[in-house]
């Protein structure tokens, strides 16, 4: 899986987008945090951009064929950016993942240090702060859906449910926990109640387009076609430029038969992210299909 990274929306907490570019391109957030008292944690308010280039669901560096997808193994591009250059403005395919913010200071909360540990890559130290913060606080949302974002990654699925699933029950409004908790049951194959989790998403937080997104992608597993590409759709509506989502339309169209369009959405995704592999894959498959 390939994250992205946009800009914090507060000092304390960076927001980040998590894009899954497999040929469908759905997309994982981490929870924009929740209640008071996770924000006294603070809470996570990171939401799910771990590591640009990692092929979710694996480990940091692996890749991992998703079900429900064409058998293909993501490019995932090894960052070479030389010591104490600048960060590149995009970061959608590149190959380590690096924090928002710096790694926090000593004397910052475990949640704090956790995330921080998290966007780095270093899942087992990450892990086990998460887990210290569920010894002392174990109804703590942010860490469960975290900890539950990491264990998908680390290509423990049934785990991931649990832990998201935990975080949902215990505060029903947490809509990128719903978000996440999509991608996991759509992971497993739980197509119907993977579309109700990104439903449920994008109500509690319209127009929401990286969960239309994923949504588009469960739909179209399930052979919703018109329903999948309603749902790019309403993802290009509230976000013009999201590659992810015209790469998505053009496998939905590709598979509807209507192989020009998916050519043009295609290369529309590739115009605003070069480094999307997924959307070069596709275009591969669409040109070979027209001939």
């Amino acid at each position: 899986m390939c994250w992205t990274w946009k800009p914090p929306p507060s000092p304390t907490w960076p927001t980040a987008t998590a894009c899954l570019t497999s040929l469908s391109g759905p997309c994982l957030t981490w929870p924009a945090a929740a209640t008071a008292k996770t924000r006294s944690a603070p809470s996570s308010r990171s939401p799910p951009t771990t590591r640009p280039g990692c092929c979710w669901p694996s480990s940091p560096r692996g890749s991992s064929r998703r079900a429900g997808f064409r058998r293909q193994r993501p490019y995932c591009k090894v960052n070479t950016r030389k010591k104490g250059a600048p960060p590149p403005k995009s970061s959608i395919a590149s190959g380590l993942f690096r924090p928002a913010v710096g790694f926090p200071p000593a004397g910052v909360s475990a949640l704090q240090q956790a995330v921080a540990r998290h966007q780095r890559g270093d899942l087992a130290a990450a892990e086990s702060l998460y887990r210290q913060v569920l010894r002392a606080q174990p109804d703590e949302v942010a860490a469960l859906n975290l900890l539950g974002v990491l264990k998908m990654q680390s290509g423990q699925p049934q785990e991931a449910l649990a832990l998201i699933g935990k975080a949902v029950a215990l505060q029903p409004g947490y809509a990128e926990a719903h978000n996440n908790l999509g991608l996991v049951q759509r992971n497993l194959g739980q197509l119907p109640e993977a579309i109700a989790s990104h439903e449920r998403a994008i109500s509690l937080k319209p127009p929401y387009p990286e969960a239309l997104n994923n949504l588009a992608t469960a739909l179209r597993e399930s052979g919703r076609l018109e329903d999948a590409l309603a749902a790019c759709e309403r993802a290009l509506a509230a976000k013009p430029d999201f590659a992810q989502a015209l790469n998505n339309r053009g496998a939905t169209l590709h598979q509807m038969g209507r192989h020009a369009e998916a050519l043009a959405a295609i290369d529309r995704a590739i115009a605003l992210a070069p480094e999307l592999a997924t959307a070069h894959f596709n275009r591969g498959v669409v040109l070979g299909d027209l001939g």
